[in-house]
Formats: C-alpha cells, sequence, structure tokens
C-alpha cells in the first residue's frame, strides 16, 4: 500500500511541472526579436552586405519600441558598421488582441488598436516598399519576406505577448497631464478593510489539497503556489461547459509552458467567472486546461487575487487575506 501511495505522488509531482511555468513576457520578445534577425535574407546595398532585422522593447511603463536595425559588412567601399533608427513607439494597453490576425492582400501582419485611430503593421518589406505610402513603411516592423508558415508563427507570437501584457496588469497606462480625462474628475476615496478567512488543508503525503468551488460543482485542488495558473482536466472544463459556467466568451488565448526538457506546449485557456474557496469567492481567474488525467492545481492567478496567503502547517489551515 506504501508503494503504491508514493508512485501516485511521485506521478503527482512530476505532472505539476508541465503546467508551472508558462512562457513569460520576457521569452516570448526574445523569440519575436530572434525571428526578426532570423528570418529576413541579406542583400546588398552600397557595395555591402546587409542584414536588416527589428527589436522590439517593452519599457517599465508599458510602452513598446521598435528600433530597426541594419548591419552593414564585407564592406568593399566603406567600414563595416551597424545603424540603428526607432521605427514607432506606443504603449502597450492599447492593441486590440482579438483582431490582430495577417492581411493577406498587402501582406501585413495588422495588429489593431482599441479605438482603430491607429494601426501597428508588421510587414514584408518587399511588399511595403512597393505601396504607395511610405509614411506606412515607416510605421512597419519587416518580420520575413515569402515564408507563410514562420508568418504565421509570428502571428501567434503577437498576439501571445498583447495578451500576456493585458492579463498581467503591470503595465497600465498613465498620462500625469493634469488635463487628461481620467485626471479631471476627482475620484472619491473609500477606506478598504481587509478580510482575512482560514480555510481546511488536507496534507495527503506531503500534498496539500483544498476544496474549490466553480459555481455548484466542488473538487479538491493542489495547491501550488509555483503554478501561474489554476489548471483543470479537460474532464472538468467539459462538465463546466455542459452547466453553462463557462462559455465562448470565457476563452482566452492558449497559454505557452515551458516543460522539463526544454520544448513548449500550448494549452487551451479559459477565464473563470467565480471560484469559490471557504467563504472567499473570487472572480475572473484566467486557467489552463489540462488532458483528462490532469491535476486540478490552485496557481498564482488565484493566490495573486489575495493581499496575502500563508499556510500553518501545525494546524493544516491556509490563510487568506483579501
Amino acid at each position: 500500500m506504501m508503494r503504491s501511495l508514493t508512485f501516485v505522488i511521485v506521478f503527482i509531482l512530476s505532472t505539476l511541472n508541465v503546467f508551472s511555468q508558462s512562457l513569460t513576457i520576457e521569452e516570448t520578445i526574445s523569440y519575436i526579436n530572434k525571428i526578426s534577425k532570423e528570418s529576413t535574407p541579406p542583400e546588398i546595398r552600397d557595395d555591402c552586405n546587409c542584414d536588416f532585422y527589428d527589436v522590439l522593447e517593452l519599457a517599465n511603463d508599458g510602452n513598446i519600441t521598435i528600433t530597426h536595425y541594419t548591419k552593414k559588412y564585407n564592406c568593399k567601399s566603406s567600414k563595416d558598421r551597424t545603424e540603428a533608427w526607432t521605427k514607432t513607439t506606443f504603449h502597450s494597453s492599447v492593441i486590440d488582441v482579438d483582431r490582430i490576425q495577417i492581411d493577406k492582400r498587402i501582406g501585413w501582419i495588422n495588429i489593431p488598436t482599441k479605438n482603430d485611430e491607429n494601426r501597428i503593421k508588421l510587414t514584408k518589406l518587399f511588399t511595403v516598399q512597393n505601396h504607395e505610402s511610405q509614411a506606412e513603411f515607416l510605421n512597419a516592423i519587416h518580420v520575413l519576406y515569402d515564408d507563410n508558415y514562420i508568418e504565421q508563427k509570428v502571428l501567434n507570437a503577437y498576439r501571445y505577448l498583447f495578451s500576456k501584457i493585458a492579463e498581467s496588469g503591470k503595465y497600465p497606462f498613465i498620462d500625469n497631464d493634469p488635463f487628461a480625462p481620467q485626471n479631471v474628475e476627482p475620484k472619491p476615496s473609500f477606506p478598504t478593510q481587509s478580510i482575512s478567512t482560514d480555510i481546511p488543508v488536507q496534507n495527503r503525503g506531503g500534498v496539500l489539497f483544498v476544496k474549490v468551488k466553480i459555481g455548484n460543482i466542488s473538487h479538491d485542488f493542489i495547491l501550488d503556489s509555483g503554478s501561474d495558473e489554476v489548471n483543470i482536466s479537460k474532464e472538468l472544463f467539459q462538465n463546466l461547459v455542459s452547466n453553462g459556467l463557462i462559455t465562448r466568451e470565457d476563452n482566452l488565448c492558449y497559454g505557452l509552458y515551458r516543460i522539463a526538457d526544454g520544448s513548449i506546449i500550448s494549452c487551451r485557456r479559459v477565464r473563470l467567472k467565480s471560484l469559490t474557496i471557504g467563504a472567499l469567492t473570487v472572480h475572473n481567474v484566467s486557467t489552463s486546461i489540462g488532458d483528462s488525467n490532469s491535476p486540478l492545481l490552485l496557481g498564482q492567478s488565484f493566490l495573486q487575487k489575495f493581499k496575502s496567503w500563508h499556510i500553518d502547517n501545525v494546524t493544516s489551515t491556509l490563510y487568506l487575506e483579501k
């Protein structure tokens, strides 16, 4: 019996690694920059071999800057050099993630803003050179030429990047101008009162389980602070859909997760409208969906909803402060 229990615990712990860490914003930016640098073929200009690529940078204030680089080497009549100029800067919050798409008519990956006042265009360089508007070229990011497969990967990467930025909540748009609309009308302030509650935790051979309620459906979840998100199985997902607790509007962009062997897997994600533990209910919890054997994990997308939390190992109690 002890050997069987040990096997189950080892299996559970090894499975947690699959969904513990999603691909980060920084890793996604590195991927996009790597694709830009590697997928653009060289040209010969001004008696030099030239490599063209763009570098995307995300600042702490949420502004994204795209810088274009031209690397000139093996020059016959001049010195080797790298030239750089900034093509466009925009705030990450203006992007309408759901409408990012490839425009096959003119070769653009189109990234619309939420109010459609401006559009960031990721473009095939050849297409834009022959286009009438030079201004649009200056506001464009060339990512590749004629490889539709790579183009689709870049499109997916940008969708994932802006979704992760929006979900992180770390980059709100801030305008310190006193006449900015959000600063004109004073916002009433109300004193906030901390609410804390204690939740019983079951310790099963070193693995902590907590009773979680989604709508009228209850399950034991593994408390896993190392997991970026709550994770549910495919079976539970289908049950929640059947009971109307997850609808089409709750779909999120696919998650990308780096597993133990270094490879990256994709995973479907949804937003749970509410999730209850003890007397506390939280709303809009991002959740990944594993296969039928996937463990139910209570991860950081739930825990970060609270001001603080800790576990009392003596009393087997989870304390949450909201």
